[in-house]
């Protein structure tokens, strides 16, 4: 048996031993912890900038601040100003892009816009170009008109080659007054107007432009007279249309004028040609006598 001493030494021995191994193992705790924070540490150290968590995600956000850029609809004046960009080319290729791009979507999403008129202004120009273009190569490849408008072009535009401007200028003439209601007509109308114009331009330089405005007003006077009354009124309305503006026309659009905005254009009609012919009959005295004075002289 122990003494109490020796069983005390004993007690003590056991308890330190315990500490000890629980010290031991606090400490090994601590290193293993250590360790480990080390070890992330270093694993951190070695992750990419470009694989970091804060840098993906500022990535993302810019990324997604430059789809919303390139994706929001471009305002009025955005679309406005780069049609017009595109329509100062001569490119037909521009103009369609133009077209597509932009004119179409500044119309359909401003409707109301004060850039409406040049809009479709431009849409007008780009509609005519393919017309008279598809017109030429059906007429050049022996095919027929696809539409009665057209076929009136087309005859226009052969009566002008031949020489015959007052038959060409009835069937330019002829589309403007028939098909003006008609939007799918809308290229070759437009068409047609311009060619009368520039028509009438070329009357101009031969100086025959008076005489040809003069002979279409009579004829009108005869349609009239005849009882096609819608037909002498469009004939009107379109040298109106043409010559209205012409300083040099200024007689020949007072007469149709009168026409137009009277209720006894019948009248109007009788008294100008009672007066023209009063006119004539003078002339032709005055002309008589002096022939016989010069034969009276000699």
């Amino acid at each position: 048996a122990l003494s109490p001493t020796q069983a005390g030494a004993t007690r003590r021995d056991a308890t330190l031993a315990t500490a000890g191994g629980t010290m031991r193992g606090d400490l090994a705790k601590l290193e293993r912890q250590t360790k480990k924070r080390r070890k992330k540490k270093k694993q951190a150290a070695e992750v990419p900038v470009y694989e970091r968590l804060w840098f993906l995600i500022g990535s993302l956000a810019a990324i997604v601040g430059l789809v919303t850029f390139l994706l929001w609809p471009a305002g009025e004046e955005d679309l406005y100003r780069e049609a017009s960009r595109l329509m100062a080319s001569e490119s037909v290729v521009d103009w369609k892009d133009a077209r597509d791009r932009y004119i179409e979507p500044l119309l359909e999403r401003f409707p109301d816009t004060d850039h409406a008129d040049e809009a479709q202004t431009w849409l007008d120009a780009i509609a005519m170009h393919d017309a008279e273009k598809q017109a030429e190569l059906r007429e050049r490849t022996g095919k027929d008109p696809k539409s009665e408008a057209e076929r009136l072009y087309r005859e226009g535009r052969k009566l002008e080659g031949n020489g015959d401007r007052e038959g060409a200028f009835q069937y330019y003439r002829s589309i403007e007054s028939l098909l003006a209601s008609d939007d799918e007509a809308r290229p070759y109308v437009n068409l047609a107007r311009k060619r009368a114009a520039q028509l009438a331009d070329r009357l101009d330089e031969g100086g025959e432009s008076i005489t040809f405005v003069e002979q279409q007003i009579d004829k009108a006077d005869d349609l009239y007279l005849d009882g096609e009354r819608l037909k002498a009124r469009d004939r009107w309305t379109s040298l109106e249309r043409i010559y209205g503006d012409k300083p040099d026309f200024a007689d020949q659009v007072a007469r149709i004028r009168r026409r137009l905005t009277t209720r006894e254009t019948e009248r109007v009609i009788a008294d100008e040609r009672e007066a023209a012919t009063s006119e004539a009959a003078a002339s032709e005295t005055n002309r008589s006598e002096r022939n016989a004075e010069d034969g009276a002289s000699r």
